[in-house]
């Protein structure tokens, strides 16, 4: 039973670093590309649409790495800004704390100006 734990774990955690970002669509509306996309801490006062929500799992991306990918994704997404959510932290041990992982949540919504 440990063992298929710890498998699973390192499934998951493995699986949340080396992959990107999870894309949940919010518009109907797919766009193209664009040059850059603008970051802010929190939503503008001008008007927008709500492309998509973006979710990451990661265990050692910094701050600025995470930022970077997400803003990527939301460039891909046609978005003319993301705006950046809140990070969690969650430690998993499996009951061995010398065996500990840190999985760090990040999320971000893609928006377009209107």
């Amino acid at each position: 039973m440990r063992l298929a734990q710890l498998l699973l774990l390192t499934l998951v955690v493995t699986g949340c670093a080396v992959g990107g970002p999870s894309v949940s669509y919010v518009a109907d509306q797919r766009y193209q590309p664009t040059a850059s996309v603008e970051r802010l801490r929190a939503y503008p006062d001008r008007p927008y649409v709500a492309l998509a929500e973006l979710n990451w799992m990661t265990t050692e991306q910094t701050r600025r790495e995470v930022e970077d990918r997400l803003a990527e994704e939301a460039r891909r997404l046609g978005a003319s800004a993301i705006v950046f959510g809140r990070s969690t932290s969650q430690v998993n041990s499996l009951h061995d704390p010398t065996a500990s992982t840190e999985t760090n949540r990040h999320t971000a919504t893609a928006i377009r100006y209107r």
